[in-house]
């Protein structure tokens, strides 16, 4: 009774969250669009996320790895409210600019905390399933969210919703409050209210020990296990002492940076130990981050190709939600018969295929049909991938590979947005998004059939124990 009641207060308080994101999501380009009457002006603020994570996320995992997650996760909360609050007081676009930034930052360390928290608290044969109800309550706030902001703005104002967003924050670190600590270091596995340290034990073991007792039908778990034996446990962060003038030592600084080259040493070993994991990785954020490119020019591909409204726009918008929600409700039902790695592997394919479909889409009909397709599948894939980093990355480096890895994803998203846009200046959109398409579909293929390589050696690795 008591886990459902942690699984309740961390679905609740992150949902809470994500619905007022998307409430917050409508009202602040709207803002943006009433200031300046721009749309290069929207298009800027969809630039600031990727670039804070890439300030951010190469030395943002080093804190994660190394401080209470649950105490940070809040704090992130905090401090992204109070900023929230001071974006309708803003006069100016460069200031807005400068609060959403800060924003972003702060946001850039919730991300891997949520992934740490997430691995610790919850038992490794109850995350697949923790994961599906976390993603139908993600659909839920991307179903109503829009909606429900369309209903205040006409009323209130986009000052009005992005303070109610600014209030969810607040929500979300309180009930985040109510949660158990999960410590800082060890994993530590939750079992109704009861904290268990297993970690020490498990370095305790010998890598010869470990392969020979938990893994000996699979090379790619035996790599991953491997590393977690060599993995040394992070230095804890020590309190500065500062000089008489209030300025750090010279060599406190440098041991600073010694510390962020160790750790990232750390992430390289991991890399180089966890070589399948890197692949199915490489090949999944590869189709992924193709088909993110070309969603940025969904709008543009709606209006001027297929001649819909503005209002048209938000059906579609929503049927994508409709889609999402009954991906994740189905896949939560499944979690206990169906492995993660078809939901991995054959999502990220069906994803590519639809933003394929979307874009020969001659009408409103068709394009509806991909719009529910891509939130459906995109539901499993989603889920897939979060159990399957949550199963192969350590927690005694999660935080600093997640950082690693979104660090990446932000400059590699970046480029090919902007690749994406050039090109479809020079050739035209559709040719240019139909061709990335099919890249993507070709990688989601090829992360199909490593999938289902890995299913048929591992017969016994699925979602039940």
């Amino acid at each position: 009774m008591k886990s459902w009641r942690l699984t309740f207060l961390l679905v609740s308080g992150l949902g809470i969250s994500q619905l007022g994101n998307w409430i917050y999501f409508v009202a602040i380009n709207l803002a943006i669009l009433d200031l300046t009457g721009s749309a290069a002006a929207i298009a800027g603020l969809f630039m600031i996320r990727p670039m804070a994570l890439l300030l951010t996320n190469f030395w943002s995992g080093s804190i994660v790895d190394r401080v209470d997650v649950r105490k940070l996760m809040m704090l992130t909360d905090i401090v992204r409210g109070a900023l929230m609050v001071a974006i309708p007081f803003a006069s100016s676009l460069w200031t807005i600019y400068g609060l959403v930034f800060l924003i972003s930052l702060a946001g850039s360390f919730f991300g891997p905390s949520q992934s740490v928290y997430i691995t610790k608290l919850i038992p490794e044969s109850e995350r697949a399933r923790f994961n599906s109800i976390l993603g139908m309550s993600g659909s839920g706030a991307f179903l109503l969210g829009p909606a429900i902001s369309g209903l205040m703005i006409p009323h209130w104002g986009t000052d009005f919703s992005i303070f109610f967003n600014a209030v969810t924050f607040f929500v979300c670190a309180a009930l985040i409050g109510l949660l158990p600590s999960v410590g800082k270091g060890n994993v530590s596995v939750v079992k109704g209210a009861c904290v268990e340290e297993q970690a020490s034990v498990d370095h305790r073991a010998s890598v010869q020990e470990q392969a020979s007792v938990n893994h000996r039908a699979s090379v790619q778990e035996q790599a991953s296990v491997n590393h977690r034996a060599s993995v040394q446990e992070p230095t804890p962060i020590k309190e500065p002492v500062p000089t008489s003038s209030g300025i750090l030592p010279s060599e406190r600084r440098k041991n600073t940076w010694k510390l962020l080259a160790a750790d990232w040493r750390e992430v390289g070993l991991f890399a180089r130990t966890a070589k399948p994991f890197l692949l199915i990785y490489a090949l999944f954020q590869s189709s992924l981050l193709i088909g993110m490119a070309i969603d940025s020019q969904e709008a543009t591909f709606i209006k001027l190709h297929l001649g819909l409204s503005e209002a048209d726009y938000g059906i579609l918008l929503s049927t994508t939600g409709i889609g999402s929600l009954a991906g994740t409700f189905t896949a939560a039902l499944l979690a206990k018969r169906v492995s993660f790695r078809w939901y991995m592997g054959i999502g990220t394919l069906f994803t590519s295929l639809f933003y394929f479909l979307f874009y020969v889409a001659g009408g409103f009909w068709l394009a509806a049909i991909a719009f529910i397709g891509l939130g459906f599948s995109f539901a499993y894939a989603g889920t897939g991938y979060a159990t399957y980093f949550q199963k192969e990355v350590p927690t005694g480096v999660m935080g600093r590979v997640a950082s690693a890895s979104e660090a990446l994803q932000g400059a590699l998203q970046i480029v090919l947005t902007l690749l994406v846009g050039l090109l479809a200046d020079k050739l035209g959109l559709q040719a240019v998004c139909l061709t990335f398409a099919g890249l993507s579909v070709l990688f989601g293929l090829l992360l199909a059939l490593r999938m289902a390589g890995n299913i048929r050696s591992q017969r016994d690795d699925a979602f039940s124990t």
